[in-house]
């Protein structure tokens, strides 16, 4: 995914790609020092299972991971240039799969919200929202 793509869905992740990879990684790391522990545990999990579905699933290249403060939160982001979800029906169950009904559960537990955006042949990006 290009960083003017992502940049125009989410700026401030075009910005940190424009930082180096040690100081993207200083930056998500302090952000998420400064969380409670069943916030900390939830960005982990969530990125774990979307990640592991980008390997399993996706055929993608390339992934990338972000966390970032928002006003009222923290934002993660877990996108992959990959097949995307294909088809009527797969779009329609989305929340079927056992890896993305956990991630939703486990964001709504601690009041977030997750989305799941996905084009067909274009990739997919797993947002979640946290107080």
């Amino acid at each position: 995914m290009g960083a003017a793509k992502a940049g125009a869905i989410c700026p401030t992740a075009g910005t940190l790609r424009k930082m180096p990879d040690a100081r993207r990684s200083a930056v998500a790391r302090s952000i998420i020092a400064r969380l409670s522990p069943g916030t900390r545990d939830c960005i982990y999990q969530v990125a774990r299972e979307a990640l592991l579905n980008v390997k399993r699933h996706s055929g993608a290249r390339e992934a990338e991971v972000a966390v970032m403060r928002r006003a009222g939160g923290i934002e993660l982001v877990v996108s992959d240039n990959g097949a995307g979800i294909r088809g009527k029906e797969d779009r329609q169950s989305t929340w079927g799969g056992f890896g993305l009904r956990f991630m939703k559960e486990r964001v709504e537990e601690i009041g977030g919200s997750l989305v799941l955006q996905s084009v067909p042949g274009h990739g997919t990006r797993v947002i979640a929202r946290l107080p």
